[in-house]
């Protein structure tokens, strides 16, 4: 994987529901057309918009991994674990899984840095190959995030536990962005149309992604984008998090000459 794809690896979001493949009504999402909708999951030109949680990159694109270390990338996960990524306040704890899940993956590599912060401990590696490859590891402090109960197959389920005292809409709105960074549907023929946060019932706050997502359709058949609501919700007095995702809409589309088009192919 590449650093240009680091929000993909390692952690984030379960898999998109089932659907039915009915056709639905295609309302404006974060202000878009259904065809400025499709333009954006086609050319992949823009995956969330202004304002959206982002990192710099700090290394060569080509030559770069990041991934927040899994229960199953650690020794002893068998064929029954479950996904999700591991905790840890103790450094020396959090080494031993990133020295642990180098060895489990067979790869050979000298740490070079290590950096932390209130939210992750984070170990960078430099692989003995050429040439070389920079392999970043983050466990996430438990004091900010602790993903136990947590399912990343699961589209909709317990989220875990966050742990940052006194949180408001805008730092739930951080994590649901941080997390979707780190996720498997930050990937090509995917995109954030948008990210809201706000109190959503007593002692509960709610963030809100408004997502596509484009479903590719055999040789000859129409292509279909659909639209998908995640929420995210928290219980203000401790933490415990919830995600949710519905499907809104979804509409048949097709891409000729480089232009988006509706599609009534079969």
């Amino acid at each position: 994987m590449l650093l240009s794809a680091l929000a993909a690896c390692g952690g984030g979001g379960g898999g998109t529901p089932a659907t039915s493949g009915a056709q639905a009504p295609s309302p404006p999402a974060g202000g878009l057309t259904s065809l400025e909708i499709a333009e954006l999951v086609y050319t992949d030109r823009q995956r969330t918009p202004d304002g959206f949680y982002a990192e710099a990159p700090r290394y060569d694109a080509a030559y770069a991994t990041l991934t927040h270390l899994k229960t199953t990338d650690l020794s002893g996960a068998g064929t029954g674990t479950v996904p999700h990524e591991v905790c840890s306040n103790d450094f020396a704890q959090a080494l031993a899984w990133s020295e642990d899940a180098l060895l489990r993956a067979g790869t050979a590599a000298d740490l070079v840095e290590t950096n932390g912060g209130d939210r992750t401990h984070e170990f960078v590696w430099v692989t003995r190959t050429t040439p070389a490859v920079h392999v970043l590891h983050r466990v996430l402090k438990c004091t900010w995030l602790d993903r136990s109960g947590t399912d990343l197959r699961a589209a909709s389920g317990p989220a875990g536990r966050y742990g940052k005292p006194a949180f408001s809409a805008t730092d739930l709105r951080q994590l649901g962005e941080y997390l979707w960074t780190f996720g498997t549907g930050n990937n090509a023929g995917h995109a954030v149309l948008a990210s809201t946060a706000a109190s959503a019932t007593a002692g509960t706050l709610a963030h809100t992604l408004e997502e596509a997502v484009l479903v590719r359709g055999a040789t000859g058949s129409c292509d279909r984008v659909e639209t998908w609501r995640s929420v995210l919700s928290a219980a203000t007095g401790d933490g415990q998090l919830t995600r949710t995702m519905t499907l809104v809409a979804s509409f048949n589309v097709e891409r000729v000459n480089g232009v988006a088009r509706p599609c009534t192919a079969t």
